[in-house]
């Protein structure tokens, strides 16, 4: 059985069942430094971009991230409203891929739209009148 270590100045970055190296890789990230990249990166550009041409344009400067790093800091970029969905366009695999691009002052001065949870199948089967 593995014993969870929190420390009082530990971060939420990880789990709280997570070995403490987990813990210890998780302070090192540098979400901050990320999510500049993406920006920073969005900008240059100025039209809309798959995660994989962030991911292989931040590679080709010589970037110090991940991909999977990159995705989770624009994704942070999504829920902050900084970012938000453009288009689908098909990937360089062949495969449909979303591109995002930056959001305009008067896109981010809206109310955030409320996510609509998805509908249990079981509540709509529970609910018939055949099962009442």
């Amino acid at each position: 059985m593995t014993v969870p270590l929190v420390l009082f100045d530990d971060t939420p970055r990880a789990r709280r069942d997570d070995p403490v190296t987990s813990h210890a890789a998780a302070d090192k990230n540098d979400t901050a430094g990320s999510r500049r990249a993406v920006l920073l990166i969005m900008y240059a550009y100025d039209r809309p971009l798959a995660d994989h041409e962030i991911e292989a344009i931040h590679n080709e400067a010589g970037g110090k991230y991940t991909g999977q790093r990159l995705r989770t800091a624009r994704d942070e970029l999504v829920d902050d409203g900084r970012v938000i969905h453009d288009s689908e366009v098909i990937g360089p695999k062949g495969s449909a891929c979303w591109t995002w691009r930056l959001t305009t002052a008067a896109e981010r001065e809206k109310p955030p739209t409320e996510k609509r949870p998805r509908a249990r199948r079981s509540h709509a089967i529970a609910n018939t009148k055949e099962n009442q």
